[in-house]
């Protein structure tokens, strides 16, 4: 507290003989350090730009709440702030932990002396654009939204966590944890730490999307219907994983075996539904694998229609032994599912060249609606590393959106429901929230199963990172029936732990998986179907109206009859009519 306090008194000191010796009168620069508020980080003015805290430079350490004080002098344009984050420092979203013990690391943050107000991961992002892109402060803003896929009004200078804004909150800690990484990557660099860290942001962001290869293997067991009509190819190509790292992405692209017209064609970018989370539960592998392939029929019908079509096997998932392939799939991750479909579109492009007009659209279904949605939210990002990509608009079948309020009504449709269907209804639940967690231990946010799952759940969840999506609900569906079996009533059956999971911390973790929070471009189709159980028709007519009021061009397509479940949809002569009738609306195509 002395040396705290002598602080202060120098700093006032200083301020008095700057004002008698006739100098401007000194500047306070307060703010707050944030992914959740960061305490004992060390925050200065680097007043001679060398990217460093040096000694005699004005400077503070954090409290509890992330707040700094800094007094400088007058006339600090084009100067940064400089954040050092120790290990030994706290964030708040770690529950007093320090960094170390939460199995994170040291990095540095930055922000324009300008707006002292927060310094964050997105605010050093921008300060990164500034540095080794040449940007101004506003044209780094706008590369940075894009980049993040946020909306164009989104304050990077404000205090998110204050403001709730899960969306933005979630950026910022996938943002941060890329800092530790490069941070790691450089070592203790005795040069400039802050325009080396910058440089290594821009060399990395310019690999994105870049194929791994000019000329990818060939598809092994296409379907012989489609093989006749239609090339395949692995596509390797470079992205950065929700952690951080820069990783190889895999997917599937299928062009005409017809030679492009003039001009070339138009590309459909395809988001799965779920298939499981461990890496051999990608698409490519299972179609290499068992020669099946998920949504062939609309694969074929789009080829015939001329179109190139790529989809993407997510991040984490896709062939064994390709170096920089990890097996650590974040599902349901808006950022990364968005990165695989638009970085998809990117490599293609790059690797068939004019074979692509570069008009592209995305579709998906379940997990696959989630991420043609988010494919939307990072259009921006995909025509900035490729200026040639036309973005169109989405189709998003039963998409998986609204996850708090899902539980909710499966839960509440599970305690109205008589036995069978009940059981049902949880196994479900049970189902999906697993593989929520289990996703998340592969984003900067891990979920604990103890602060989700119920405890028929909990023994089961072992197997939720390896099983694929058939073998793994049959072992949901047997902990149901031996439970069922031995007299346990639905209300007792614990798929999930109801009062952990309103937990704020929970609920703001579900929240960060939301598609469509934010202005879409393009004109985006929702189908879905009246039985489904998987996805709710009550929650797809929600995601609407959200994305109505955030100003998106969207409509909603509600498909009737007994076979409208959440697969049986796809088949429907009035799903199938919908979908067309958008995609030729979308590149003007005649029926």
């Amino acid at each position: 507290m002395l040396s705290r306090g002598f602080g202060f008194l120098m700093s006032a000191v200083a301020a008095a003989t700057l004002i008698a010796c006739g100098d401007e009168p000194p500047v306070l620069l307060t703010g707050a350090v944030i992914d959740g508020y960061i305490e004992g980080a060390t925050v200065c003015l680097d007043e001679n730009g060398d990217g460093k805290c040096g000694a005699t430079e004005p400077s503070s350490v954090t409290d509890k709440d992330g707040k700094y004080s800094l007094v400088v002098s007058a006339g600090q344009e084009n100067k940064f702030i400089l954040v050092d984050v120790p290990a030994t420092a706290k964030d708040s979203d770690d529950g007093g932990r320090t960094l170390a013990a939460a199995g994170k690391s040291a990095y540095i943050m930055s922000a324009p002396a300008s707006l002292p107000q927060v310094v964050s991961p997105l605010t050093t992002l921008m300060v990164g654009k500034i540095k080794a892109d040449g940007l101004t402060l506003s044209e780094a803003r706008v590369r940075v939204l894009d980049e993040l896929g946020l909306p164009a009004e989104t304050d990077l200078h404000s205090d998110h966590v204050k403001a709730g804004d899960v969306q933005v909150h979630a950026m910022a800690r996938q943002f941060a944890a890329r800092l530790q990484e490069t941070k790691r990557e450089l070592g203790a660099d005795g040069s400039d730490p802050l325009t080396a860290m910058s440089k290594k942001l821009k060399d990395q962001n310019a690999a994105l999307g870049e194929p791994v290869t000019k000329q990818p293997a060939a598809l092994m067991n296409i379907p012989n219907d489609l093989a006749l009509t239609a090339d395949g190819k692995l596509l390797l190509y470079s992205m950065i994983s929700a952690t951080g790292k820069p990783i190889v992405a895999s997917a599937m692209l299928f062009t005409p075996k017809a030679p492009a017209p003039q001009g070339g064609r138009p590309l459909i970018v395809i988001g799965a539904g779920t298939t499981g989370i461990a890496g051999i539960c990608a698409p490519s592998n299972i179609m290499q694998g068992l020669g099946f392939l998920p949504y062939g029929e609309l694969i074929k019908t789009l080829i015939g229609e001329g179109f190139a079509v790529v989809m993407p096997d997510y991040e984490g998932r896709g062939p064994a032994g390709v170096p920089g392939l990890p097996d650590a799939h974040p599902y349901l991750h808006v950022g990364s599912a968005g990165n695989a479909m638009v970085l998809s579109a990117v490599a293609s492009k790059r690797l068939l060249g004019s074979a692509l007009s570069g008009a592209w659209a995305a579709w998906g279904h379940s997990q696959g609606g989630h991420a043609a949605l988010a494919a939307a939210q990072f259009a921006g990002l995909g025509e900035r590393l490729e200026p040639s990509l036309d973005y169109r608009g989405a189709i998003a079948v039963a998409p998986a959106s609204h996850f708090a309020e899902s539980v909710q009504g499966l839960l509440s449709m599970a305690s109205q429901a008589q036995a069978q269907a009940a059981f049902g209804y949880l196994g479900t639940l049970g189902f999906y929230a697993s593989y929520i967690v289990q996703g998340s231990r592969s984003t900067a946010s891990p979920l604990d199963p103890n602060e989700v799952l119920g405890a028929q759940m909990k023994p089961v969840h072992s197997s939720a990172g390896s099983d694929c999506l058939e073998a793994y609900f049959d072992k949901v569906q047997a902990a149901v029936t031996s439970f069922a079996g031995s007299g346990g009533q639905p209300s007792s059956f614990g798929a999930v732990d109801a009062a952990k999971i309103a937990s704020p911390k929970v609920l703001a973790a579900l929240r960060s998986l939301e598609p469509g929070r934010v202005k879409l471009p393009g004109k985006t189709l929702l189908l879905q179907g009246s039985v489904d159980t998987t996805v709710l028709p009550v929650t797809t007519q929600a995601l609407e109206m959200v994305m109505k009021g955030r100003g998106s061009d969207v409509s909603l397509t509600l498909v009737s009859g007994d076979d409208a479940t959440h697969s049986g949809v796809l088949d429907m002569p009035e799903a199938q009519q919908a979908m067309l009738g958008h995609i030729g609306a979308l590149f003007g195509l005649s029926n």
